[in-house]
Parts: structure tokens; sequence; C-alpha cells
């Protein structure tokens, strides 16, 4: 291919949408951002390839390798916006879902309440459908009126039946008929998406994967639309949570396999650049406005995991080892009922964003006090083309002081602190439950805030080297373009030991 192609890395954000862009030889390199659109993220898309585009003098068709990297499919989940989905069990295994693995989500708390089931238990059916390996079988009857049963309202359907992890037959001839009777229905077998023993974590999976897909299928349609509109003509391509890649049409049948995909694709990234980089081991932060993520690298390779979660849902299939605090540029400073000061995991976002961000955001930010500690020239914030306002950060950062009854600084300071805290909370539970001494590894500072917050989260965890690539902003998309196409593959066997 000529130096005249190109491969387009994309990555979404809660505040921003990052754009890399390499010619196939590799002796051309481009980064670009522009502002997320939460409300259509697809429209964020399309603005940046044409102006990443416009700027190079090059057309969209010279685009010839597109890949993108999202989280529209995590968020869903996270804001409990997915679609109102049934699913459908083996009688008397209704209650899956609610009695989970009976843990408690905070032992010290005596008044915790279980978080809410992804499928409420009105939606949730039982059909007869059990049995040993040589008659494993459901009644037609017992289809049709399962099938009869559901709302009307339901936009999926999740299957997880006893005993499936060993063979998709029955969970098939369901969905087959649910197909035939409700064509309009996205639906979702546990068979397909990871067939291994444990029922709960199979219906975990299958009813993440029913509550995501509609709005994935529409977000996946909508961006094929935009892209072309501007002159875009390549398959796309979505990255996974496990650091690969999968087509368009695979991330609509099985969204649930890119619920990491946005973090994954920045830890594919640092990875690559530690390698260029001859570094062996490092740890990972990306910050950006929501969230900062830590990951592990080893060997110069991602540490991956099988025991990851999305909110408070289990996802069994290998994932990047992905590990997120509230603490982006974006996250709210706030006070609880004691009067003491906290950090997200609410954030300010792309719309209205922080105070300084001068668009009707009055919320203090992480941002606000990095503007206000000096952190950041207000005037070549984003290249320059987002000039911040200080006298909002004084004026929002202001509000945390008077109750602090402190100046300023002094609470622009508070608030690094508590980010800085919120990190090392993170950061030294997930390196020590593995016996790793930070002070044997680089950090690896990325994502709009990454490089800013750095040399005080290597400080307080005593890390002593930190690397900052070209092109911090932009490393989740650029480790979109160099991902590659991985699969994963489960098969259960039952078999006697002698």
């Amino acid at each position: 291919m000529s130096e005249d192609c190109f491969q387009l890395g994309i990555d979404i954000g809660g505040t921003f949408t990052d754009l890399s862009l390499l010619s196939h030889d590799g002796s051309a390199s481009h980064a670009h951002k522009v502002a997320s659109t939460p409300s259509s993220p697809s429209k964020a898309v399309a603005r940046g390839i044409s102006e990443l585009m416009a700027s190079i003098g090059r057309p969209a068709d010279a685009i010839t390798y597109f890949v993108h990297g999202q989280t529209i499919a995590l968020n869903a989940v996270l804001e409990r916006r997915g679609a109102r989905g049934a699913l459908i069990v083996s009688q008397g295994n209704r209650d899956i879902l609610e009695i989970a693995r009976l843990r408690k989500p905070d032992i010290f708390n005596l008044k915790a309440a279980l978080p809410d089931a992804i499928v409420a238990r009105q939606d949730v059916f039982e059909i007869p459908a059990r049995g040993d390996d040589e008659d494993f079988s459901v009644a037609d009857d017992a289809i049709e009126a399962t099938i009869s049963s559901l709302p009307a309202e339901i936009e999926s359907v999740a299957i997880c039946l006893l005993g499936s992890y060993r063979g998709p037959a029955v969970e098939k001839k369901i969905a087959d008929r649910l197909r035939e009777v409700r064509p309009e229905l996205y639906i979702s077998c546990s068979s397909d998406l990871w067939p291994e023993i444990r029922e709960y974590e199979r219906a975990s999976v299958a009813s993440l994967n029913a509550y995501v897909q509609p709005i994935m299928s529409r977000y996946v349609d909508d961006l094929s639309i935009d892209t072309q509109r501007v002159g875009l003509d390549t398959a796309l391509q979505i990255t996974q949570s496990n650091g690969g890649i999968l087509s368009a049409s695979s991330a609509k049948v099985k969204p649930v396999n890119t619920m990491l995909s946005g973090p994954a694709s920045g830890v594919v990234g640092a990875a690559y650049v530690a390698a260029l980089s001859g570094i062996c081991d490092a740890v990972t932060l990306d910050i950006g406005g929501t969230s900062a993520d830590f990951s592990i690298i080893r060997d110069r390779e991602p540490v991956y995991s099988t025991d990851a979660a999305v909110g408070d849902f289990p996802i069994v299939m290998p994932t990047v080892d992905v590990f997120a605090v509230g603490a982006g540029g974006g996250s709210i400073a706030w006070f609880d009922p004691f009067g003491i000061l906290k950090l997200g995991p609410q954030s300010a976002g792309a719309d209205p964003g922080p105070a300084c961000y001068d668009r009707g955001g009055t919320e203090t930010t992480v941002t606000d006090a990095y503007l206000v500690a000096g952190y950041i020239d207000p005037d070549k914030f984003a290249a320059g083309n987002l000039p911040l306002k200080r006298e909002n950060a004084l004026a929002a950062v202001g509000r945390i002081a008077s109750r602090l009854d402190c100046s300023v600084e002094a609470a622009s300071e508070a608030i690094l602190r508590l980010a800085t805290a919120t990190m090392t909370s993170a950061i030294l539970p997930m390196m020590t439950k593995r016996g790793l001494d930070p002070r044997d590894f680089t950090l690896i500072s990325f994502g709009g805030a990454g490089p800013t917050h750095a040399c005080l989260l290597a400080e307080e965890v005593g890390i002593k080297q930190i690397l900052v690539p070209r092109s911090p902003g932009t490393m989740c998309a650029l480790g979109a373009t160099i991902a590659d196409y991985q699969y994963n593959f489960i098969r259960s066997l039952r078999r006697p030991l002698a």
C-alpha cells in the first residue's frame, strides 16, 4: 500500500473524541481531538474525520483501515440506560440474577442494599428445560407458552438454561422460534456467548449482552451512515475488551465483548510504546474526563483477567485487566453529609464540562483545580482550540475553599491530593495482590490529564520513572490502529477421570 493510504483509529471518551491517523508505510502520523457529543456519539466521529483529513489535505476515502474503540456499551450499563430485556431460564431458576453469589457490596455497611439486577424479576421467565447429557430438551408447547408471556415492550431476550454450556441445541431451538414469532427482538444465548459451567456468570453475560445490544446496534448503524456521509468508504472494525478487534457486524451481535473496548485499546497502545522504548514492565495511567484507568504491562504485554466486572456484574471472558476510579479531569468535587470532601464518580462530561470551559458548567472539577494550581496553561489547552477561563475556575474552587475555610490555592491542592489518594488506593492493591513492587515499574501516562497528574502519583507510590508518549491524548486511538484480530474460544468437556 502506498503512503497515500491511511489507517485510522478513533476512541470516544466522555469529554473528547480522539483520532489517530497513520500512513500504511509508517512514514507519517497525525492526531486530532474534537469534543464528544454524548447525545449522538457518531456525530463527533464524523466531524473529527472531516477536520483531520482537511488539515492534511487528503480526502476521507484515503482511509482504507478504520478501527474504533468506544465505551457505548460500558456507559449504558454504568448509567443504567440499556434496553428493557427479558431473561428465559430453566424452571426453578428465576432468581438467579437476584441471588447472584450472595456477596455483600459493602461488608462494613449493615444497611447496604444489593444492586438491582440487570433484568427486572418481572421480566424473568421460567421454562421446563432440564435433563442430563442424553435427555436435555424442552417441549414445543412450553416454548410457545413462554414466548406468549413476553411483554410487548421488551426489546431483547437473553436465554440461559441449566446445563446449556454442554451444548447449544435447546437454547438455539428457543431462539429460532423467538425469531419467527418476534423478529424485532434482539436475542442473546448464553451458549453462544460463553459456554462455561456456572449458571450465574453465564446468565450475567447473556443478560448484559441483551441489555446493550439494541443500543450498540443502533450506534454502529448510525456511525456507518455518518462516516459514509463524510466520504469514508471502508469496513468498520471495533476493538474488544481482550485488546483485539472484531468486525462491526460481530460487535452488533456480541456487544458484551466490547464492554472495555476503549480502556483496553489504551493499554495495547501503551504496550506498543513500551516495547519501542525498551521498557519491559510498566503501569499504565489513563486519565480522561470521567475516570482514571490503570493496568499492568509485564514483559511488554498487557496482563489479562477472567474475573472482570462492569459495575456490579461479572464478565468471565478474558479482558485486559483494567481498574478504573472516578478521578478524571471532569470528576466533580463535593461534600458528603458529614462535611468531608469527596471526588467523583459524577463527572461534568463534555457538556457543560468543567466550570473553566465557560459552557455553563458550575461544578468544581479536577480540571478547575489544575488550572488554579497552575498545572495547565489556559491559553494552550487542547492545542489552543479550547481556551480556559481562569476566573470561572477560581469561582468554582472558591466555593470549596469557603467550606474548607482556606485559600483558593489551598483548596485546589486539597482536590488534587484527594485525586492522588483515590488513584493510589487503586494502584497499590492492584500491584501488591500480584506481589509486585511499584518501584520496579515505569509509569506510562496518557489520556488528556494523565501526564498532568503523573508526577503527583509517581511520587506518592514510589515509581521512579515516567514515560509520556508523544501524543498522550490520543493513545487509546493509537492502540486501536495497531490492535490485531483476536478471538477467545471455550468448550466445556465432561469426562470421567478414570
